[in-house]
This record gives C-alpha cells, structure tokens and sequence, in this order.
C-alpha cells in the first residue's frame, strides 16, 4: 500500500525551477545553481556532502525534499560473472531492483520502473512478489 509523502526530490526539479526554490527560501538564485551541481554533477546522495550552501538554507530545504528519492538496501556481485544486481527501497517503503550486467565491451542496466513485475524472470526478484504499481 503507497504511504503520501510530504517530502519531494530535489532531483525532480529543472535549474530553473532550483533557482526559484532558492529565492523562495529566502537565498539568492545563483543558490540554486549550487545546488544544481551537487544534484546533478557531484550526485550528492547525504545533505552532510554539500560544503558551499549556508547550513540554514540546507535545513529549510531538508525539511521538505529529499537529495535521493531511493536508498540502497542491498548489492549482490554474481559470483559466476560480473553482473551487479542492487536492490533499492522507494519512499513508501517498496522495493526495486536494478540490475548491472557487462558484456564484453558492452554495459546493461536493466532498471525495474514499477514496483514488482509481471514478467516473473527466474534471475530477477522484482516480480517474486507480483505487481504492485
């Protein structure tokens, strides 16, 4: 069952829209900017990380978003190849599979985008539990 969350990813917002999140909190634009680099090139998963924002403002912000919006629960490396599989839990608490798998030169990510699967694949456990959503 989905829980409501009062909490949004940050990651959900466009530069625009952070520089206008950091205006209504009281910050210069440009803040959004920063914030924008460390989102989407520094990929910054723990408020902690962040060193060039006012720890006022990385309050504020924490009270009512979130840096990453799925947390690592689990990662498992194939003991026969080298495929990676990362089991990772939404907000609401469900869970998700990924599943990294190189080739040769070649790199797979097969990413579950629903929670549980109908597929019902023997090496994945997205669907061992059925379809949720």
């Amino acid at each position: 069952m989905a829980v409501a969350h009062e909490k949004t990813s940050l990651r959900d917002l466009s530069l625009l829209e952070l520089e206008a999140l950091a205006a209504a909190k009281g910050e210069k634009p440009y803040r959004g900017k920063q914030l924008a680099e460390w989102l989407y090139k520094k990929t910054a998963c723990d408020w902690a990380e962040i060193k060039n924002l006012p720890l006022a403002f990385l309050q504020r912000l924490q009270k009512k978003h979130l840096l990453c919006s799925l947390e690592l629960v689990s990662k498992f490396q194939s003991a026969i190849d080298p495929s990676v599989k990362y089991l990772l839990k939404t907000q609401d608490g469900n869970l998700v599979e990924t599943v990294y798998i190189p080739q040769g030169p070649r790199r797979t990510q097969c990413l579950s985008t629903q929670i549980g699967c109908k597929m019902g694949c023997r090496f994945c456990a997205s669907g061992a539990a059925g379809f949720v959503r």
